[in-house]
């Protein structure tokens, strides 16, 4: 995505509106969102803001029974220090 994002001149309005009608909105955040974390700049602050996605987005996820929940390791310790990862996934077993 980084490598295409680049070399390419993207219609941001035009991709924000093709997701709004595809209500597509955390999705793309997050993944964007990611993109701009490993590859700074890649993607405007103002478009990931004008998505009206909360940052906390960024740490969701779902447990087996389809509850919300959010990681409390950071982003890059649960993507690179996996036994941090491992520990969080424990003590949310055990609560």
């Amino acid at each position: 995505m980084f490598v295409i994002l680049a070399h390419i001149t993207l219609d941001w309005t035009k991709l924000k509106k093709i997701i709004s009608e595809n209500k597509i909105e955390e999705p793309i955040y997050y993944s964007l969102k990611l993109l701009n974390m490993l590859y700074q700049n890649t993607v405007p602050d103002d478009f990931l803001n004008d998505l009206g996605v909360k940052e906390k987005t960024i740490n969701k996820f779902y447990d087996k029974l389809g509850n919300e929940l959010f990681w409390e390791t950071p982003f890059f310790d649960r993507m690179f220090s996996v036994n941090k990862k491992v520990i969080e996934i424990l003590k949310k077993e055990m609560s």
